[in-house]
């Protein structure tokens, strides 16, 4: 299984780390971003991603959003409340040059 923790409104790395470590039996989130507002780990390295998800992220119609469609129903949102997203565990999306 895929692991992915955070916190968003501030860095905390040493938080974000322990975190990993009580979700190690769902996967080693040893990969790291962080910045001025966000600390984000994941058991997939980010590299070029645009999104990482753990579950099926299901649009309002029921269909099945991949990392792609979910960035970019991220990306076009005005307010973050409006996502009409269901069914994922977890996700980190990058957004401009944040996570």
């Amino acid at each position: 299984m895929a692991a992915i923790c955070g916190i968003l409104g501030r860095p905390d790395r040493k938080t974000v780390q322990a975190m990993a470590e009580a979700m190690a039996h769902r996967g080693r989130a040893t990969h790291l971003a962080q910045g001025d507002s966000y600390t984000v780990a994941s058991s997939v390295a980010f590299g070029d991603a645009l999104c990482l998800m753990d579950g099926t992220a299901r649009g309002p119609a029921g269909d099945a959003l991949g990392p792609v469609e979910l960035q970019g129903a991220c990306e076009a949102l005005r307010r973050p409340a409006a996502l009409d997203v269901q069914g994922g565990f977890a996700a980190a999306v990058q957004v401009g040059r944040s996570w």
